[in-house]
């Protein structure tokens, strides 16, 4: 074999077609992210081929609600999509979307009213991936900027951010005077109110959010104080508004949410921000990844996010704190000045996962099973 110089005209050749392979090779990289990301007429298209959608919420959680929703979603697309709407807790629902997607038995497509640590927990579990939300949907649906959920970094591209639930008290003024109600999550420990206030049967949500502000010592010790002083306990903060505008209770710890919702309903329920620790839990939505109409719900999920709140509003208030004119916000900015009161939100993956620690021993706790 004859050596080969580097300034040979073989070499100078073999260089050529090298540099051309490597050539083709980088740009063949980018060329493949972008075939594997869809576009947003690629999802419409298999929207519309899909057929079908099954939404699992508790907010909005009205039929007549999310009939207005999907005439909306699917006059807004040209589509005629069949869509299915469960009133389905996102906390009493995880399990069993995990257990289906274990089995490539996936029955929903979009999860509603979740929270950042059911996001995170989703995640963990292989259940809901990161997605380009943004990069398929931005140019069509220009708002979902403003929906993408980026208070916990970690948490980038897995969901949207749609509405906060934020908690206070709730009460019904033919049974209880104003002036008589409790401000302060301490207050409720009182004797003079024993039995009669309602809380969440889940370990008392959102009292655990308080943890984000206070701690979890001295959320377990007022989770004791609380159950000494026997709360009516309701499946979920929505029932405890609906217990309370009924009458079984006076009063109780709901959502800013459920109180506007009862107001367009005309039912007897006034609402306020406690006075001490004010629980904010951003609210998302997100697509399960081996969801059995996955465009459809990614299209629903990006539309609803970003355009579709506004219709569910005459129905059911969703409200939000992003916008600082929203009465939310300014009900929120008056408590924070006239009180001092702190807001308890998530805002990193430990402090969340600090929290699922937390819920445990309360749960030891308020079924006798913890000191």
């Amino acid at each position: 074999m004859k050596s080969m110089e580097p300034g040979s005209s073989v070499g100078i050749r073999r260089a050529i077609i090298v540099l051309a392979a490597l050539t083709g090779i980088l740009f063949a990289i980018p060329q493949a992210i972008a075939q594997s990301q869809p576009s947003f007429t690629q999802v419409l298209e298999a929207a519309r081929k899909e057929g079908e959608l099954i939404v699992w919420a508790s907010s909005p959680g009205e039929q007549k609600t999310y009939r207005a929703l999907f005439d909306a979603f699917n006059k807004r697309f040209g589509l005629n999509i069949k869509a299915e709407f469960l009133a389905i807790n996102a906390t009493r629902g995880r399990g069993r979307v995990i257990a289906e997607a274990a089995a490539n038995a996936v029955t929903v497509d979009v999860m509603g009213g979740e929270s950042a640590d059911g996001v995170i927990l989703m995640a963990k579990a292989g259940v809901i991936k990161p997605y380009p939300w943004v990069q398929v949907f931005g140019k069509e649906i220009p708002n979902i900027k403003a929906a993408m959920y980026d208070d916990v970094p970690e948490l980038s591209g897995l969901s949207l951010h749609y509405f906060d639930a934020v908690s206070g008290i709730v009460w019904n003024p033919t049974l209880i005077k104003d002036e008589d109600v409790p401000s302060r999550w301490t207050d409720l420990t009182n004797p003079r109110w024993r039995g009669k206030f309602a809380l969440n049967s889940f370990i008392y949500s959102p009292l655990d959010q308080t943890a984000y502000a206070i701690g979890g010592e001295a959320v377990l010790d007022l989770a004791k104080r609380l159950m000494e002083n026997r709360p009516h306990l309701e499946n979920g903060s929505p029932a405890v508004a609906r217990a309370v505008s009924a009458g079984t209770s006076p009063m109780g710890v709901s959502s800013f949410h459920a109180s506007e919702r009862a107001a367009v309903n005309k039912e007897p329920l006034k609402f306020k921000l406690f006075a001490d620790v004010i629980p904010l839990s951003p609210l998302n939505l997100y697509v399960i990844e081996k969801a059995p109409h996955v465009n459809a719900g990614r299209l629903f999920a990006a539309w609803f996010a970003a355009e579709g709140v506004a219709v569910a509003e005459p129905f059911e208030p969703l409200p939000s704190t992003t916008d600082p004119n929203s009465k939310l916000s300014k009900m929120l900015k008056a408590q924070i000045e006239a009180t001092g009161a702190k807001v308890a939100k998530p805002v990193s993956a430990k402090a969340i996962d600090d929290l699922v620690e937390l819920r445990k021993k309360m749960q030891q706790v308020l079924t006798g099973q913890g000191g």
